[in-house]
Formats: C-alpha cells, sequence, structure tokens
C-alpha cells in the first residue's frame, strides 16, 4: 500500500497543474479508504440483484472504456474490454463481477495490460511506452443498519 501511495505521489507531481488539483484530491480521498453510504428504494436495489444488472452499471461508469459482457451465472459476469484514457490508462482488460453474501454484496476485480502516461513512467524512471499491468478491485455491500430501507455502501478501491 505504501508503494503505492509513493508511485502515485510520483505521478501526480509531473502533471501539468490543471490536472495536478484534481488528482490531488482523488489521491487524497483514496488515502482514507473509506466507506460511502447512500440509501436507495426497494426498486433501485432490485437493479443491482444480478451481476449482469451490476455489469451495466458498472460500464455505465467508466465511459472511457468499451466493455462487453462475458460468460455468465446467477452470482458472477465476466466482462472483457479496452479502454483508452491517455490521461491515466489505455489498454485491454477483463474482469469479473461477483455477488457475494447471500446476494447481499459483491466485488468486481478488473485487470489490464496497457500503457499509462509517460510522465508516471518518467516519474518512476522507466523507458516510455512501457506495458503495464493495471488492477482495480471494489467491495459494495446492500445493507446498512442507518438506512431504513435497501442501501449501497461502496468501500474505494
Amino acid at each position: 500500500m505504501d508503494l503505492m501511495t509513493k508511485y502515485q505521489a510520483q505521478v501526480v507531481s509531473t502533471l501539468p497543474a490543471p490536472l495536478k488539483a484534481q488528482a490531488l484530491t482523488t489521491l487524497n480521498l483514496a488515502k482514507t479508504r473509506t466507506t460511502t453510504t447512500v440509501c436507495i428504494t426497494s426498486l433501485n436495489a432490485a437493479s443491482v440483484g444480478t451481476p449482469a444488472a451490476i455489469f451495466t452499471t458498472f460500464s455505465k461508469m467508466n465511459p472511457r472504456c468499451t466493455l462487453a459482457m462475458g460468460t455468465g451465472t446467477a452470482l458472477t459476469q465476466n466482462y472483457t474490454g479496452r479502454c483508452d484514457d491517455p490521461a491515466s490508462f489505455t489498454g485491454n482488460v477483463r474482469g469479473t463481477i461477483t455477488l457475494r453474501d447471500n446476494r447481499k454484496s459483491w466485488v468486481s476485480e478488473t485487470v489490464g495490460f496497457g500503457l499509462v502516461p509517460s510522465t508516471a513512467l518518467a516519474a518512476l524512471k522507466l523507458p516510455a511506452n512501457t506495458m503495464v499491468r493495471m488492477q482495480s478491485f471494489t467491495a459494495s455491500y446492500l445493507s446498512s443498519p442507518t438506512c431504513p430501507v435497501a442501501t449501497v455502501a461502496s468501500v474505494a478501491p
């Protein structure tokens, strides 16, 4: 975790001023690794009741990625795709969304191989156009004692 935080800080330090402020805000939020609770209606909770439904929402949250559903079961949804974001990651990705705990939580794990901005590579003293492995993990819980109805609480990746 410490190594990743140092890497992220190095990358932020190389960004142009307009992007640096936004990146610092994001980096500081990521350091806290907190949980956010959002109360939702029963109808909205039902819309995230299957891995395929969660995938639909997940893919909309990643507009710089073109994701396609792969094989799935009642509890999992595999996906593949390509992300084209010169500011963060460009490359092919694959992942899985999995329902857990009797459908009361779900996790998403994405792995990809591709390119990150040259400034990030330079900060790490790596040659330009070095291929990197990207991995992200997100967990969400569909219950909370603080909400009168169904809720979604997301753990920051």
